[in-house]
């Protein structure tokens, strides 16, 4: 190499390959492949063994001092650090952390506020005069939603990046709705089972009712993006839990309870659309804003019996259902 020298004994060939390892370091910016052949290098050439063979062998011009090696160290810091014939200089070098040890290409820590939409199900019934029953009150459809994650992106064997997160979210929502008395229109509750008498629900007639529905919902979202990306197995699980007390009716039917526990496996699809800003704040930490829209195709949903019919006439309990969320 052109403008650099250092007091290299050994037969062209072994300095040739000395020189041609160097080399291949530099060409990929690796840096501790390139220290290493390096100190090999002084430690062959410079160590007391090699020196007394040296002295003794052959002639003394030849002899090594403490001088020529730090003159060969130093010179062989320069060449790295100017990369003759590769102009393009070598990205700044930080320590690899445990996260860099096994993979790791980046990590990052997200935490955010949202609004989630959900399947929606109700409570009671009201029974206008002349028409089909149809629920009270129905649940919110959409939640104010509170999420925070993390992600982690890896590169194994050769492979294209691939993304694998953790993220929790949770939120709440409530409805209220009020059905006068005096206008025509039955109301009631419709229980999620059939009673221990084998009733399907209340009906105090048009002497009116308030509703009030409160929702809270949370998540745990376990994701891979890069081997199967936005598609995979969902376990849906519904635990219902229903207390009733009365002052009327059969005396079996004044305080009883309904539990049900339902799970079923489905096969989800996942679509996100995100958009963000990154500021760089050193060498290996960043801050970032941003938002995304998912839509996930299936998601856990409540059936509630919305029909002292559908209950008493064809069975339905509560169950569980799925759809489409979007967060």
């Amino acid at each position: 190499m052109r403008g650099y020298r250092f007091h290299d004994h050994r037969a062209a060939d072994a300095s040739g390959r000395f020189l041609t390892d160097l080399d291949a370091a530099i060409a990929v910016c690796d840096e501790a492949a390139y220290n290493a052949a390096r100190e090999r290098w002084l430690a062959r050439t410079y160590d007391a063994e090699a020196q007394a063979r040296r002295s003794t062998a052959f002639d003394a011009a030849h002899a090594d001092s403490a001088a020529k090696r730090e003159q060969d160290a130093a010179e062989l810091e320069r060449l790295y650090r100017e990369r003759p014939r590769y102009p393009r200089p070598c990205p700044p070098q930080t320590a690899a952390g445990p996260f860099q040890s096994f993979g790791g290409k980046w990590a990052m820590v997200t935490a955010g506020r949202g609004a989630t939409e959900l399947p929606t199900t109700g409570i009671g019934f009201q029974r206008p005069s002349g028409e089909d029953e149809r629920l009270a009150l129905e649940t919110a459809y959409r939640f104010d939603t509170r999420r925070l994650g993390v992600e982690a992106s890896f590169g194994w064997a050769g492979l294209s990046p691939s993304v694998i997160g953790l993220e929790y979210g949770e939120g709440d929502s409530s409805t209220m709705g009020e059905a006068p008395a005096g206008t025509g229109i039955e109301t009631g509750i419709v229980f999620n089972a059939l009673s221990p008498s084998g009733s399907s629900g209340y009906n105090v007639g048009d002497r009116g009712s308030q509703n009030t529905t409160m929702s809270e919902f949370d998540y745990w979202h376990l994701y891979a993006k890069g081997f199967l990306p936005g598609d995979g197995p969902i376990r849906l699980e519904l635990s219902s839990r229903e207390h009733n007390q009365a002052n009327f009716g059969p005396m079996s039917d004044r305080d009883f309870r309904i539990e049900r526990e339902r799970s079923a496996d489905v096969f989800g699809v996942t679509g996100t659309f995100a958009l963000g800003v990154e500021h760089a704040l050193t060498q290996r930490l960043s801050l970032g804003f941003g938002g995304h829209i998912t839509t996930l195709e299936e998601v856990g949903a409540v059936y509630n019996p919305q029909s002292g019919d559908e209950a008493f006439f064809e069975g339905r309990e509560v169950d569980l259902a799925s759809g489409r969320a979007t967060t």
